[in-house]
């Protein structure tokens, strides 16, 4: 029996025009996630970065003076409207302490995979996608053959923006462990020093070996946005993407 595709990861981004407030408000936006925010522990920011994670769910989120960035790693074990609303939570907080009205993107990005046994299974199931490259016949006279599909796609719906890339993927598991773990522990405030644990114990049990896979990568975006609804952006691209694209991935 076939595998059905997965939703692996759901990345999300705003990049805005103006967030000098960063520089002054970093810690403070950390230290208001981290006492509202249930779960989520921050880095230790640097000079351009204010990093968090969050080790039960598997999401990591950063923010600076361009852009908010968050990223559902195995979004597939929950309601993609659950991701969304812990996305839209995480940037009221970072918005109202940087003081953000205006932007110059905003995107989402799904991950969509089909398990397979090797590369081979993988490109030879693409052979049979409706999105897809053609050759003349020519082509293949003289023993030509091709080894490697890679199909990207830019289309527009209104005013959003579609980057669809599908091809076969070897991919190896990982947890984004953060800066933390390679701090000394003993220098760590104790929330980070527990997560420090946990994060070591996940990183431990995603060492896995490469898995094979067909990847469906559809990239959203929105240029100069007069306003951003987080949770509604997402879930209109959700349903544009499982009405069109999902279902050539169903098809392999």
């Amino acid at each position: 029996m076939r595998e059905l595709p997965i939703l692996k990861t759901l990345v999300f981004e705003i990049r805005y025009s103006s967030g000098h407030l960063y520089y002054d408000r970093c810690g403070q936006t950390l230290q208001d996630i981290e006492n509202n925010l249930v779960g989520w522990v921050g880095g230790i920011p640097d000079i351009n970065t204010g990093s968090l994670q969050r080790i039960d769910k598997e999401y990591n989120a950063s923010f600076g003076g361009i852009k908010y960035d968050f990223t559902a790693n195995n979004a597939g074990k929950e309601e993609t409207e659950i991701i969304a609303k812990d996305i839209s939570s995480l940037w009221r907080i970072i918005q109202a302490n940087l003081g953000m009205e205006d932007f110059v993107r905003v995107g989402c990005r799904f991950y969509y995979l089909i398990p397979t046994e090797s590369t081979e299974e993988a490109e030879d199931r693409l052979k049979a996608s409706e999105l897809t490259i053609k050759f003349p016949e020519s082509f293949f006279q003289n023993d030509n053959k091709i080894k490697n599909r890679h199909i990207i796609t830019v289309i527009t719906n209104g005013d959003i923006e579609y980057r669809i890339e599908l091809n076969a993927v070897t991919r190896t598991e990982g947890m984004d462990v953060s800066s933390l773990l390679r701090s000394d522990p003993r220098l760590l405030p104790k929330g980070q020093r527990e997560y420090r644990v946990e994060a070591l114990k996940r990183a431990k049990a995603y060492s896995r070996d490469p898995m094979y896979a067909i990847q469906l990568d559809i990239d959203c975006a929105q240029y100069e946005p007069e306003s951003v609804n987080v949770i509604k952006y997402i879930l209109d691209r959700e349903i544009f993407i499982k009405d069109i694209f999902v279902p050539i991935l169903e098809k392999l």
